[in-house]
């Protein structure tokens, strides 16, 4: 379910995960408990920039703004402290890595996931 779709939540969420998705900020804070914690992962508009240049004349990222300062801005702005953050780009030449993020449904019992 997306966040922006989600009804109001009493006592907020303990925990927001988010990955490869757009960050809609004020449903973030909507339900987010406070003391609570956000993970989320994120592709930065100049990940691939080089791949993606090469094999499409005149590249322009679809979110130039999607950066981690700016990410990390807006989450200070809206009174989030952060705890971590780290930026990482992978160089395998021709080799292509998938990522995958598994969680157990059985393994956590009675846990809402939604696409924030």
């Amino acid at each position: 379910m997306l966040i922006k779709n989600m009804p109001d939540v009493p006592n907020g969420f303990d925990v927001i995960t988010n990955s490869h998705d757009g960050l809609n900020f004020d449903g973030i804070t909507r339900c987010f408990k406070n003391g609570g914690l956000f993970i989320t992962e994120q592709v930065g508009a100049t990940k691939n920039y080089s791949l993606s240049s090469f094999l499409t004349d005149n590249y322009i990222p679809a979110h130039p703004e999607n950066v981690m300062v700016n990410v990390i801005s807006k989450l200070v702005e809206r009174g989030f402290q952060i705890l971590k953050s780290n930026s990482f780009y992978l160089k395998f030449g021709s080799v292509m890595l998938a990522h995958l993020f598994i969680m157990p449904r059985s393994s956590v019992g009675n846990f809402l996931i939604f696409q924030c």
